[in-house]
């Protein structure tokens, strides 16, 4: 008779402690304030559609556009290639963020040519790389 109470327990609580802990969930969920009040300390990121992630750490590479630094060389390589008068390009990065760009011109242009060549390259890279500091330095072969 016994075995057959403890049984019938046994079965009640497994039905019956689902039950309050769903209530007690259920609960819980209503306990959150839609409502935000002047007193209220919490800190509230922006709505920058990566819940807080940009603001917290603005240094994170988030889009598409941070790629790596191989394949940004070769992106700016391919950006002066198209330039007339850029025999060789060279380019380097300390710390990361620095980019240092040397250039072979031409001979046949002038020093004045050579220079707007230069800091025409400069300006491409500027603003196609608004994430490095970028210095472009050019000798005449």
């Amino acid at each position: 008779m016994m075995f057959i109470r403890l049984r019938l327990r046994k079965r009640r609580l497994r039905f019956l402690l689902p039950g309050v802990l769903l209530a007690a969930a259920i609960a819980a969920t209503g306990c959150g304030n839609a409502d935000r009040d002047a007193d209220d300390p919490t800190d509230y990121y922006g709505n920058d559609g990566y819940m807080g992630t940009s603001n917290t750490n603005p240094n994170l590479p988030l889009t598409g556009t941070a790629w790596s630094y191989r394949r940004d060389n070769a992106f700016a390589a391919q950006l002066l290639r198209g330039m007339k008068g850029i025999r060789d390009i060279r380019i380097t990065r300390t710390g990361g963020s620095h980019m240092h760009v040397h250039l072979k011109i031409d001979k046949s242009l002038s020093r004045e040519e050579a220079a707007q060549l230069a800091a025409r390259a400069e300006a491409v890279l500027k603003e196609n790389f608004p994430r490095y500091r970028v210095t472009v330095d050019a000798d005449q072969e």
